[in-house]
């Protein structure tokens, strides 16, 4: 297995127990706006963590596909939408790929 797979995932598997894990052991005295923030900040942040991963994965595999589709994404995602701009932009990287 490829050492930049296994490093992504060792990091997301570490940010899981922190965030999931972790909290059920030891006792967190937040303030409630610092608490709100986590709950807004943090899913967003994993998720864009996860998205960057992917993306430099596939840009370094095939750049220009991965590009567009991410360009798409990006230009799709306000107006669409987080589900159906993935999908759009997920097609057009399997479209672009197969050229």
């Amino acid at each position: 297995m490829d050492e930049r797979v296994i490093i992504g995932v060792a990091l997301l598997f570490g940010v899981s127990v922190i965030v999931r894990i972790l909290p059920a052991f030891v006792p967190f005295n937040f303030s409630a706006r610092t608490q709100s923030n986590i709950k807004n900040i943090l899913p967003v942040a994993i998720f864009v963590n996860l998205m960057v991963y992917c993306a430099t994965q596939e840009i370094v595999q095939d750049a220009v596909p991965a590009v567009t589709a991410l360009a798409v994404l990006l230009a799709l995602f306000k107006p669409l939408g987080l589900l159906l701009s993935i999908i759009a932009a997920t097609a057009l990287y399997v479209l672009l790929a197969q050229v």
